[in-house]
């Protein structure tokens, strides 16, 4: 029976060890370029995602001018009602036109861990993008809240013309708290506006 010396022993630790350190590097190697395939998908997503949600935003100035106008409308409608008792009105249309913005890229990258294998600015510039668009949204959910409070006193049997001036004014205070609302969504929609023009991809 062949009897192992001291060298044989440490040629075969030598080796084992090597290998395994081998096998490491190339785990270590295929994690590394994972990640970074993670990132750049993450960053182009991103991109993406802000180039179509400006897109949106550009439209919301005239959306909100014209819905601006069917709240004027129905002020004086309800105005006139109560100054009156009457109005030439007959019909009343509130119609809101708000931009639909997308965040998927940005929540994707934080589920996958992409924003972990992210420098610690590119991180903070993303976050601070999408919590602007998160208090538009907010915003913008709050404006459809009250168009719905305010188009349901127009609704079902509502008469202009035997509508009691107390419901007549709880219609008007809607659309007076309406109209503010608007003024909100179109400063909040600027200054997304801006930080969405700013923007620089990360390179």
């Amino acid at each position: 029976m062949k009897k192992y010396t001291f060298a044989d022993y440490s040629f075969q630790f030598i080796t084992v060890t090597g290998g395994v350190l081998i096998a490491l590097l190339i785990d270590g190697l295929a994690e590394t370029k994972n990640n970074r395939e993670l990132v750049a998908a993450a960053h182009a997503t991103i991109v993406r995602e802000v180039a179509d949600n400006l897109k949106e935003l550009e439209g919301l100035p005239k959306a909100l001018e014209a819905s601006s106008a069917e709240i004027d409308s129905c002020l004086r409608f309800a105005n006139d009602v109560l100054s009156k008792g009457k109005s030439d009105a007959r019909s009343l249309t509130l119609n809101f036109n708000l931009p639909s913005l997308d965040s998927s890229g940005w929540q994707t990258a934080d589920r996958t861990g992409a924003l972990g294998h992210m420098s610690y600015e590119e991180v903070r510039r993303y976050s601070e993008l999408y919590s602007r668009q998160s208090l538009f949204d907010a915003q913008s959910r709050k404006i459809i809240d009250l168009v719905s409070a305010t188009t349901a006193l127009m609704a079902g049997s509502f008469d202009p013309d035997k509508a009691s001036k107390a419901d007549m004014a709880r219609f008007r205070d809607q659309l007076m708290l309406l109209q503010a609302n608007v003024v909100v969504t179109g400063q909040l929609g600027e200054q997304l506006l801006k930080a969405y023009q700013k923007f620089q991809p990360s390179k």
